[in-house]
């Protein structure tokens, strides 16, 4: 786009009107390669591109599993291409509308595998009395026995009975491509040099070899080569006029993030996920959640329904996406759980349950506990913060335990004799250290059977000692 677009627009006419100005201004844009993108040409731009990358990966990756009954099969039956697989032929639906793979085997009708097939190079065909669905060509070659061995997914058509319908990428085209344009615009006006489009208006006619000197000058100048600045002789007056902004004003933020946001819309994703910029955890949770089930699962069904209706259940087999063992779902299910108990004041789902929830296998031969009966909610409650007390009570003093063991070995290993203060274990508790001559005897040390004395204990101790002092002085 960088350098001169020249056209000889009637050189008789001096004042040019706005229709004439835009119909050169649209003669320019076709010469320098403007004009309607391509479906293709969605992957070479950054949003669109990321769009059908996050769509077609998520389906790939989403947990299927293969089962004849109620038997799951899926190692053995699941191909290991199958992501590869399934990543195109979701792009190709949301690209093309369409999405094609061909069942292959060898001379003998072994080592089946599905290819996938090009859409653009699909070419299907119909009755010409009916109008129903007669056959497929592929790069114009007949597809023999496609009733059996093509398998293809055509986006739902509401306008006709045969072929693809319109998708999310034809909804999504015009804003990628002025996505596109704006982009091209910023990379094309530094090609240039920082020159604006820029409109040389000549006063007369010009000679053919006046014009390549010229355009030679002008290129040279805008790509800032050395001798930009050379003279040329041009027999009429050259005036320039600025046609639109110039950089600075042509950034359009919020023209970008409108076209931005409408790409995101088509492609059914939440635009915090599209541009990675969720403002918490609880937003990206609650986005990644509604793109699973308002996208995700509901194309990997439509792809999963052909492959069960033509390929599993002749089997006897049946192919099942099992969205709930994503991660993803799993903290969703989760986070509703913790906020349904904390309405009800309790657990809403027993130990097996929720391993069984996280994908986890039975606990091997333990029974079930069942939840502890009580005659009102408000028991159920007291009684669990009592023993949750009770716990960090017992941890306070198994702390200050070992605190008065570390001090008592360092004590011992220095040859100073241990004082220690506390309340949060009783005088018994470090009385019984202190008998300790090694630190083999600290570490020893069993607590439980200390005697721990009571206040009501050392009461009965200090009348006792003060009766036997008077017998001693009677």
């Amino acid at each position: 786009m960088a350098g001169l677009i020249s056209a000889r627009y009637n050189s008789a006419t001096k004042n040019i009107s706005v229709g004439q100005l835009d119909e050169f201004m649209d003669y320019v844009a076709m010469q320098s390669g403007g004009g309607t993108v391509a479906a293709s040409e969605m992957l070479n731009i950054a949003m669109s591109f990321r769009a059908l990358d996050i769509i077609a990966g998520a389906v790939s990756r989403l947990p299927m599993a293969i089962y004849r009954g109620e038997e799951d099969v899926t190692e053995a039956e699941l191909p290991r291409y199958w992501p590869d697989l399934m990543y195109r032929l979701t792009e190709s639906y949301m690209l093309f509308n369409a999405a094609y793979t061909l069942k292959e085997a060898n001379g003998y009708g072994a080592n089946v595998q599905w290819r996938f097939l090009v859409s653009p190079a699909m070419q299907y065909k119909t009755d010409t009395v009916t109008g129903k669905l007669s056959g497929f060509t592929y790069n114009g070659t007949p597809i023999p026995d496609y009733e059996k061995k093509l398998l293809w997914w055509w986006w739902p058509n509401v306008l006709s009975e045969v072929g693809p319908g319109s998708g999310p990428t034809n909804a999504a085209l015009n804003d990628a491509t002025l996505i596109k344009y704006l982009t091209e615009f910023a990379m094309s006006y530094f090609q240039r040099g920082g020159f604006p489009v820029t409109l040389l208006q000549l006063g007369g006619p010009i000679t053919p070899q006046e014009q390549e000197k010229l355009e030679s000058w002008w290129n040279s100048m805008i790509a800032g080569v050395k001798r930009a600045f050379r003279a040329v002789l041009i027999t009429n007056k050259i005036t320039t006029n600025q046609i639109g902004s110039n950089i600075k004003d042509t950034v359009a933020t919020d023209l970008y993030s409108q076209a931005a946001e409408a790409v995101a819309i088509a492609y059914g994703i939440p635009l915090s996920k599209l541009m990675s910029n969720a403002a918490n955890y609880a937003t990206a949770l609650s986005d990644d959640v509604t793109f699973y089930t308002n996208c995700v699962v509901p194309i990997a069904m439509r792809l999963i329904d052909t492959w069960n209706e033509r390929v599993y259940e002749p089997q006897g087999l049946t192919i099942v996406a099992e969205p709930e063992r994503l991660e993803i779902m799993q903290q969703y299910e989760l986070q509703k759980a913790q906020t349904l108990s904390s309405l009800v004041g309790g657990p809403i789902m027993t130990r097996a349950e929720a391993r069984a929830m996280l994908g986890y296998d039975d606990e091997p031969e333990e029974a079930e506990e069942s939840a502890p009966e009580s005659t009102t909610e408000q028991q159920t409650t007291d009684e669990a913060q009592e023993d949750e007390a009770i716990d960090m009570e017992g941890k306070r003093i198994a702390d200050e335990r070992e605190k008065l063991k570390r001090k008592a070995r360092k004590c011992l290993k220095d040859g100073k004799s241990l004082k220690f203060e506390s309340d949060i274990i009783g005088a018994a508790d470090i009385e019984a250290v202190k008998a300790c001559t090694t630190a083999e005897q600290i570490d020893a040390l069993d607590f439980d059977g200390v005697k721990q004395y009571t206040a009501n204990d050392i009461a009965a101790l200090l009348e006792q000692a003060v009766a036997t002092a008077k017998a001693l002085t009677a």
